[in-house]
Parts: structure tokens; C-alpha cells; sequence
């Protein structure tokens, strides 16, 4: 069975910045996590119904807790931000959610056009701020690249996956209704509006790019 190897860094990674009330609550939150959540599970990239919360003291930042929730109605239930509320630490009554992120289940395909499934496929994140709340995607792995982790080409994986992440991507826009924006580059990569930029030709060595194998 093949394992994917993933980064410590994104390969690549997609923000939108969607209005908000001025102070954004864990419903306002879910809210636009379920919309998000919704088109990557239409393309078959995310099943969640599980998410981390970051909890954050008024005037002193993170005070590191984090919260698991194992949520038995949609994301944008009203019950479903009830509970996660109730999550929040008894000894910091005054503490907020200031971040949230799924843990899910994504299905890629290899290239013998095997579906497979994989823990954390896709990030996606949570952060309300003031007026606004800034989603993020992010992915980890070498499948959405056309060059693997060790600098060696895999068209048939990148073609049975990229794509379909790429598609996904510009539903979420539209969804969304904001612009996408491309996050930053790291050792294992950068994203290129939705897909994943190719290393110039000068920069590859007899057809291969940087092995990136090292950092892994």
C-alpha cells in the first residue's frame, strides 16, 4: 500500500477573508466552517466531524489549551457551537476561541487509480478577527505537486489528484464570495492561484527538481 510522506510545512496554501461581525463568536465561526467543509466533502477531499479549538485569554494571548470536540450534528448547527462552548476551561472563564481546525478524512487517488484514504488530507482552519473571519486551507502532502517530494515527476498521481483539489479550490472562492489569496512559500513548496507552483526549468537538474526528502 503506498504511504504518503507529508511535510512539516505546507506544500501550499489558499486564505479568504470573509465578513464577519465586529467580534465574531463560535457560531459565526461554524457557520462559515460548515460552507467551507461542505464543497471539499462534495469533492470527496474532507469528511469531519471532529475539530480542535485554540482557546485565548482577553489582554494575554494563548494560554495553551486546546479542546477536542467530537460533534454529533453539522457544523452549522446551533448545538454544535453550544457544545464547543462548553468546552471552553473552567479556570479561564473569560477565554475565546481563536482558532479552530478539522481533523478529517480525504480520499486521493494513486496512480493505479486506486482511492485511498488519508488523515489530514487537507487542513482547514478557523480564526475569527475583528469584522472578519480568515479561513485557511492547506495541504502537506506531494500528490497536488507534479514533482514528488524526492524531485521525481508522478503525472499519473499529480493528474488524479491536483485537479480536483484545484476545482475545489475555486468552488470555495465562489462559495465564499471573497477573493482567494495564496498563502506563503516554504521549503516544500508555494501555491500558484489554486494548484501548486512548477520550479522554473533553470532551477531543475537533468529533469529533477530539489529533493526535498531531507526535511520529511
Amino acid at each position: 500500500m503506498p504511504i504518503l510522506m507529508r511535510s512539516p510545512d505546507e506544500v501550499g496554501s489558499w486564505i479568504w477573508y470573509v465578513e464577519a461581525p465586529e467580534n465574531p463568536d463560535i457560531r459565526d465561526c461554524l457557520d462559515v466552517l460548515a460552507r467551507v467543509a461542505g464543497v471539499l466533502e462534495n469533492h470527496d477531499l474532507m469528511k469531519s466531524n471532529v475539530i480542535e479549538t485554540c482557546w485565548n485569554q482577553y489582554g494575554k494571548g494563548k494560554i495553551g489549551i486546546w479542546t477536542k470536540s467530537s460533534l454529533n450534528t453539522p457544523f452549522s448547527d446551533p448545538s454544535s457551537a453550544e457544545f464547543v462552548q462548553q468546552s471552553k476551561p473552567a479556570g479561564f472563564p473569560d477565554s475565546y476561541a481563536d482558532y479552530i481546525e478539522t481533523v478529517s478524512l480525504g480520499t486521493w487517488i494513486d496512480e493505479t487509480g486506486r482511492r485511498r484514504q488519508e488523515l489530514q488530507l487537507i487542513n482547514l482552519s478557523i480564526s475569527p478577527e475583528p469584522g472578519e473571519i480568515q479561513v485557511e486551507i492547506r495541504v502537506h502532502h506531494d500528490i497536488w505537486s507534479w514533482y514528488d517530494f524526492s524531485g521525481h515527476p508522478h503525472p499519473k498521481v499529480y493528474k488524479q489528484n491536483a485537479p480536483r483539489l484545484a476545482a475545489a479550490l475555486e468552488e470555495v472562492g465562489k462559495t465564499l464570495e471573497v477573493d482567494t489569496e495564496n498563502g506563503e512559500s516554504t521549503y516544500f513548496g508555494v501555491s500558484e492561484g489554486f494548484w501548486i507552483k512548477r520550479p522554473d526549468e533553470e532551477d531543475l537538474v537533468d529533469g529533477l527538481a530539489m529533493d526535498a526528502t531531507d526535511r520529511l
